[in-house]
């Protein structure tokens, strides 16, 4: 209600859209999937708490929040790099048949 009909809704869709961008990421095996699984597993508590309690104040939800995009972010750009290096290095060891 402190922001409007516009601020719920884009403060629910950041939520939705974490909750979904958090899970997808955290099932991709990387150096980090530890990290990922424990700022999830906080955010998902904070989000269920915040249908109790306000938290669209709470400095340290934002930061947990950032910890999740973050992290998801360079598990995709990690999951990336890798199929790219394995394309590349399966091109190079394809026969030329010409």
């Amino acid at each position: 209600m402190v922001y409007g009909w516009l601020g719920g809704a884009t403060y629910l869709t950041m939520i939705l859209l974490t909750f979904m961008i958090g899970l997808r990421s955290m099932l991709l095996a990387t150096p980090w999937q530890s990290f990922l699984i424990a700022a999830y597993a906080a955010f998902v508590g904070e989000a269920v708490e915040s249908m109790i309690i306000d938290t669209d104040h709470w400095r340290h939800f934002f930061l947990i929040v950032g910890l999740v995009w973050g992290l998801s972010v360079a598990s995709i750009n990690w999951r990336r790099r890798l199929v790219s290096e394995f394309n590349a290095g399966a091109g190079a060891m394809t026969p030329c048949l010409g």
